[in-house]
């Protein structure tokens, strides 16, 4: 019995001392990882401390150069705002110079005008008085012209001025068409018919046989026909 406990504490003091040998080296082995990671760590701060240092001196010199730059720009805005002060005085100078060289010219102009509108009065005066005794001359000329007419061609067509205008046009027109034989007919009913009959009521040529004189009493040519019955020819 007293063997036996022998063996177990035996066992129990091996035990004992594989279990602190055991926890020996893993103390051994987590010292050295510890000190492992506090170097890295130490390497790490190290490195991290440098970096913001690098970072701390590129800051810097970005907000040396930022002042700079803000320098630069409130000078050049200050010359752009000196120049273009500069700029619009000089163009209002420029403008007054045009706007009074304008109104000197206006001025001039106007006088000028107001010379030649009284002279142009004057002469449309002259004009109108020249032109009323042309109207009456013409008028009495037309006058005596229908009389010498009258007098001289008893029979003939009284076709007012508008209707032989308005007659011409027409026939230029039917000088343009194929076939001008409707428009010539509408001539016709339009104008001369109704005058054609008073002419063959005056000369009493209805139903009469003889020979007939056409005279063109502005070009003086003459038409001699003859005829079974005037009136309808």
């Amino acid at each position: 019995m007293e063997e036996e406990r022998a063996k177990v504490e035996e066992q129990v003091v091996t035990v004992r001392l594989k279990g602190e040998e055991e926890i020996a080296r893993e103390e051994a082995r987590t010292a050295k990882v510890i000190k492992n990671l506090n170097e890295k760590i130490a390497r790490e701060e190290a490195r991290t401390t440098e970096v913001i240092k690098n970072l701390n001196e590129k800051v810097a010199e970005t907000y040396r150069r930022l002042d700079e730059a803000r320098s630069s720009c409130e000078k050049a805005e200050a010359d752009s705002i000196a120049f273009l002060k500069m700029v619009e005085e000089r163009k209002q100078q420029r403008l007054q110079s045009i706007i009074q060289k304008y109104e000197n010219s206006l001025a001039e102009l106007f006088s000028d005008l107001a010379a030649k509108e009284q002279n142009y009065r004057v002469a449309i005066q002259e004009l109108q008085g020249i032109l009323a005794d042309l109207s009456s001359k013409e008028r009495i000329a037309y006058e005596n012209l229908q009389k010498t007419l009258e007098r001289n061609f008893p029979n003939r067509l009284h076709l007012s001025e508008r209707s032989i205008g308005e007659m011409k046009e027409l026939y230029a027109i039917c000088n343009k068409l194929s076939n001008a034989l409707p428009l010539y007919k509408a001539i016709y009913d339009l104008y001369l018919k109704v005058e054609l009959a008073d002419l063959v009521r005056r000369t009493g040529a209805s139903g009469k046989c003889g020979i007939y004189r056409i005279t063109n009493v502005t070009n003086g040519m003459v038409y001699i026909g003859q005829s079974v019955n005037i009136g309808e020819r």
